[in-house]
């Protein structure tokens, strides 16, 4: 069904994730703005990238220019490190944003797609399991599609939603099978699971997203973190055009231009001293919904429960069928509520190519999720106000 129709702008829209700003935010950019450095080279790059890592508990944090570049770079840097030329395949999950697939794609690697976990929006890593038993052999260290030959990357969970995979399974297996884990956990920032580990602080490498919708903003921007010191010092060379020689610019390999500015650094470097302050509001405005929803037969309020602290980034709830779901969609976007459906799953996307293959608990969560606005700014009465129109048009019986 196509929504764009049910999509109405109006100025005192309730958005589904918008970003609030204070008077300590504008005075940081002011200061990248008044000191002239504006773009990739400033202090604020080096305070945003040094505070990161002391946040998020890793040795290395290297800021570039949007999440999906993260993931590219990333990916191509394993290839460099791993001595993987021509065709490669990651192991991904079937449901995330398309990002996550193009990252491998754009890279001349083939996405594995892998079905969620039960009722469930992250990676089943059972299956991942299956799949490498299945479908590839191991050549010497690394491990071989027995159909392309193609040499087996990486596997690349992607944490939905600020809720995250099993992690120390996930861990475990790559250890178990000797391949390296990247994350995709773009929407993560703020995630912590047992231990008080930072989610994606303990892989090869895991990429976070600073775009204008997540917890915290530069307008747009990305951080790839990592604990291994020769990845991150190849990373940042890569990211910086390679170069070697910065008077007669002599770049010793091919490389890319994708650091963040400094004036964006000073935004999330401002953002980032207050990152606890707007969990603890994301979790209120949970539990307002949670609440709200309780006593519903028809829907419940979608979270993990294995998982060990969330960032409640975006609100989601779990609805009989797309009827409904759709059906919301319309009312609320008559109403002024923005909402959405979870991304259209990559094997539906029209120029997939890749084999058909059934993926049922992602069918059944794609089907049934909407996604509720979710800002720190948002106030009891507005939740309150949502809460009751998706209650009163429950009722209905949409097919």
């Amino acid at each position: 069904m196509i929504l764009n129709q049910h999509i109405r702008i109006v100025n005192d829209m309730i958005g589904l994730h918008e970003p609030s700003f204070d008077l300590e935010d504008e005075a940081c950019v002011l200061e990248a703005l008044r000191s002239t450095w504006v773009s990739t080279a400033g202090p604020f790059v080096d305070k945003f990238e040094k505070a990161l890592a002391e946040y998020l508990g890793v040795r290395f944090a290297v800021c570039v220019c949007n999440g999906t570049v993260g993931l590219e770079l990333v990916i191509e840097t394993l290839k460099r490190v791993r001595g993987v030329a021509g065709n490669f395949d990651i192991i991904v999950p079937a449901l995330s944003f398309i990002g996550t697939y193009t990252s491998i794609i754009s890279k001349g690697g083939v996405p594995v797609l892998v079905d969620c976990a039960e009722k469930s929006m992250q990676i089943s890593l059972s299956e991942v399991s299956l799949i490498v038993e299945r479908n590839y052999r191991l050549v010497g260290s690394r491990w071989e599609n027995k159909k392309t030959k193609n040499t087996l990357l990486a596997i690349m969970p992607a944490h939905l939603m600020g809720w995250g995979c099993q992690t120390e399974e996930l861990f475990q297996l790559g250890k178990r099978l000797s391949i390296p884990v990247i994350e995709d956990a773009a929407e993560a920032l703020g995630c912590f699971y047992d231990h008080g580990r930072h989610l994606g602080s303990r892989s090869q490498a895991a990429v976070i997203s600073f775009n204008g919708n997540k917890i915290l903003t530069c307008g747009g921007g990305g951080v790839v973190i990592t604990n291994d010191a020769s990845f991150a010092n190849r990373i940042r060379h890569l990211s910086n055009t390679a170069k070697v020689d910065p008077i007669y610019s002599v770049h010793d390999e091919p490389g890319f231009n994708c650091r963040l500015t400094n004036l964006q650094a000073a935004l999330g470097y401002s953002q980032l001293k207050k990152i606890e302050t707007l969990v603890s509001k994301k979790k209120l405005i949970s539990d307002w919904y949670s609440e709200a929803f309780s006593d519903e037969e028809r829907l419940y309020l979608y979270q993990e429960s294995s998982f060990f602290r969330s960032n409640y980034w975006l609100n989601n709830i779990i609805l009989e069928n797309s009827g409904l779901r759709d059906y919301l969609i319309k009312v609320l976007s008559e109403e002024g509520i923005q909402s959405r459906p979870l991304w259209t799953p990559f094997y539906l996307q029209p120029y997939y190519q890749g084999e058909e293959n059934d993926f049922p608990n992602t069918e059944w969560i794609w089907e049934r999720a909407l996604s509720l606005p979710s800002s720190s700014t948002l106030t009891a009465e507005q939740v309150a106000r949502i809460s009751r129109l998706i209650q009163k048009n429950c009722r209905f019986d949409i097919c």
